[in-house]
């Protein structure tokens, strides 16, 4: 890849399509491990010293977790995707027009909620959190014809 190269079409991702559902899926994830813990103190016989602090402990754990999932979303959701004359690239990872393999938008039940669909290019290359408005397949079609002539 030629550092100096700039990409003819820039798509970045639907922000909230990327973040609210992983934060939503991390804070319900803790809220069940939370509850799962303070049931099986409750069933075990220690002091009420020691419950405490290890009800504390795994609070500050899962903010721990729970922040850095949110940061690492957000940081994820930043990155766009690149298009080039003869790939995409995105996040470190890229897809050839040749080698793609499908153009078939894809909506799941959270796309639906947030008019947003995803595109499975490749074998391991997903572009994910289009928004509606923007009608990809056609411009991948016209730019997989273009390489391929």
């Amino acid at each position: 890849m030629n550092s100096a190269e700039q990409p003819i079409y820039i798509l970045n991702q639907h922000k909230p399509r990327a973040i609210i559902p992983k934060i939503l899926s991390l804070l319900v994830l803790s809220i069940i491990f939370y509850s799962g813990l303070v049931l099986n103190l409750s069933l075990v016989n220690i002091a009420e010293s020691t419950e405490t602090t290890i009800k504390t402990v795994s609070v500050l754990v899962l903010l721990v977790i729970v922040i850095l999932g949110i940061i690492m979303a957000v940081m994820k959701a930043a990155k766009p995707y690149l298009f080039y004359n003869n790939r995409i690239s995105w996040n470190n990872k890229e897809l050839y027009y040749n080698a793609i393999t499908n153009t078939i938008p894809q909506k799941n039940f959270v796309d639906t909620i947030f008019k947003t669909y995803s595109i499975t290019a490749g074998e391991k290359f997903q572009l994910q959190h289009i928004p509606d408005q923007l009608n990809l397949q056609n411009y991948l079609q016209q730019l997989i014809t273009y390489n391929r002539q």
